[in-house]
């Protein structure tokens, strides 16, 4: 039977950098077609079961937990970066002998999808990215966030994280997250690497979302040679969540364009 949905269990591990241990799931159908799935911030792919199921009759489903969250530990580390998380994501597809894949991320999945369109090491098919910011006016929401909020904002993610997080310490994790959604250095965020996709690229943005303002979506797809914009009505940076299968059709809608071509 096809493993349809993501469990937070059962999944493997491979050393990062920094001796982290980086945890992945694969499930769906063997041998079919590969889907990297990359969540958000604080979150773990088990937030893609909304709609795994739509996909894993037809795609191999790979998903990843970010250093320091989910099953992922944090490593010796003391600052986060979306090329490190790209780099433990290259780690894991080069371990499975994964040589090209199709991306879906939400949040900062989206951001480091944008920096793995640009990977010498993992060719990237097409790319989802659900409310993935791209420049600092996008983050600047977050300058004063601190980790006794994000508990407060995120009850659902911090009490998963205290479930089966091994370090079991949310407090450094927020703070290294909200540090590296601070940080707008050209290294870190994928200003210039988002202009430079040549896979078919879907935005998506939530209308009422705060995080990636719809003009500033607008913005990025208008520099994407092959991207399309999908605003999803009724909803906030969480666009996958929209009742009524919203996003679910605009997603199958993209894949089978990208099938055909």
């Amino acid at each position: 039977m096809i493993q349809r949905t993501f469990t937070s269990n059962g999944g493997e591990v491979v050393l990062g950098l920094h001796q982290a241990e980086l945890y992945y799931e694969v499930i769906g159908k063997k041998g079919a077609p590969c889907i990297v799935l990359l969540p958000g911030g604080l979150a773990t792919v088990s937030d893609f079961n909304t709609f795994t199921p739509y996909l894993s009759l037809h795609y191999q489903l790979i998903g990843i937990d970010f250093r320091g969250q989910g099953r992922s530990s944090l490593g010796n580390i003391d600052r986060l970066t979306y090329p490190l998380l790209m780099d433990d994501v290259e780690r894991i597809l080069v371990k499975l002998g994964i040589e090209h894949a199709g991306f879906i991320g939400f949040s900062d999945g989206g951001t480091v999808g944008y920096h793995l369109g640009n990977s010498q090491k993992i060719k990237m098919d097409w790319l989802i990215s659900i409310g993935g910011t791209w420049c600092y006016q996008d983050t600047q929401g977050t300058d004063h966030l601190t980790p006794a909020q994000c508990q407060a904002l995120f009850p659902a993610f911090y009490n998963l994280y205290q479930d089966v997080n091994p370090d079991q310490n949310f407090t450094l994790v927020a703070q290294l997250v909200v540090a590296m959604w601070r940080d707008g250095s050209n290294e870190n965020l994928p200003l210039d690497l988002a202009k430079q996709l040549k896979c078919p690229v879907l935005i998506v943005c939530g209308e009422k979302d705060t995080a990636l303002l719809p003009e500033s979506a607008l913005k990025l797809a208008q520099q994407i040679t092959n991207s399309s914009l999908f605003i999803v009505p009724f909803i906030g940076h969480d666009a996958f969540n929209v009742p009524n299968n919203l996003f679910v059709e605009g997603m199958l809608h993209f894949l089978t364009r990208v099938r055909s071509t």
